[in-house]
């Protein structure tokens, strides 16, 4: 995670690099990919967790991505499966993509699951972990009435942060992923309807933020729990994280912070799970 960029608050700062390490292997942008002179040019469209319900392998992400115009507009779709690979391509046409029906607003509902071809499912997972959905489930509510000594950690590529270098035989331009982990250690929670949601709150005043997180849409919200060494208070051991929820939303900047709100746990746990089972 040596090219990513952080967030920095009050947590030591290898308690962040050893979380951001655990959830990296879970994440990757999507990308929409393009010809210019005869060579392809990679676009982001947002940000994804490798996730597997049931015997489903896939990317789960925002609503608001793959119904965006663009996606749709791409014969392929490309993900960042390696450090320093940049070619892992998938055509659009044989993905199945599972998503809320209502329109998205500030509270969504603005979840949605792309199902991987197989083969593409088995060749990822031979180089990256899927995070295993139904195996997880018991976890996150366990965590949800223990997160006293723990951090969160919404994880995305926001656009303003993406950069590129020159290109090859192949590539136009290469897409570098630059990845951002905002934190809190305290956010709010409430339920509208049958959908969870988690509001992170960020602070421009004590941060190096991003004017928008636009990008991020589709990342997934970690919970990383703490442990304090008996022997040495001051050490904190870093257990491995959870995935807890998907952002999707954005607020207007006020006083000098703003809120990512996010699907929480029992959206993407049970609410997404239920939707894939029935279609």
């Amino acid at each position: 995670m040596d090219r990513s960029k952080r967030i920095l608050g009050q947590m030591p700062e290898y308690v962040k690099q050893k979380a951001g390490r655990d959830i990296l292997g879970h994440f990757t942008p999507l990308l929409g990919l393009r010809t210019e002179n005869a060579r392809e040019m990679p676009i982001l469209l947002g940000s994804s967790t490798l996730a597997q319900f049931g015997d489903a392998r896939g990317l789960l992400t925002a609503k608001h991505v793959v119904e965006q115009s663009s996606f749709k507009d791409f014969a392929y779709i490309g993900l960042i499966i390696a450090t320093g690979e940049q070619r892992f391509t998938v055509r659009r046409e044989f993905l199945r993509v599972y998503n809320t029906s209502s329109d998205c607003t500030e509270f969504g509902p603005d979840l949605a699951f792309i199902r991987l071809p197989e083969l593409d499912a088995m060749k990822i997972a031979a180089r990256k972990p899927f995070w295993k959905m139904d195996a997880n489930r018991r976890k996150f509510e366990k965590l949800l009435t223990t997160r006293d000594l723990c951090l969160w950690m919404a994880f995305g590529c926001p656009d303003s942060y993406k950069s590129t270098e020159p290109g090859d035989t192949h590539f136009e331009k290469k897409f570098v992923p630059n990845a951002l982990a905002a934190m809190s250690r305290k956010p709010s929670f409430q339920c509208r309807g049958e959908f969870d949601y988690v509001d992170l709150p960020v602070n421009y005043r004590d941060n190096d933020l991003p004017e928008t997180f636009g990008g991020m849409s589709g990342g997934g919200l970690w919970l990383v729990p703490l442990e304090r060494d008996i022997d040495s208070p001051n050490h904190i051991h870093v257990r491995y994280p959870t995935l807890m929820g998907v952002v999707f939303y954005q607020s207007a900047p006020e006083n000098g912070s703003r809120i990512l709100r996010c699907h929480g746990a029992r959206s993407i746990y049970d609410k997404m799970a239920d939707l894939i089972a029935k279609t």
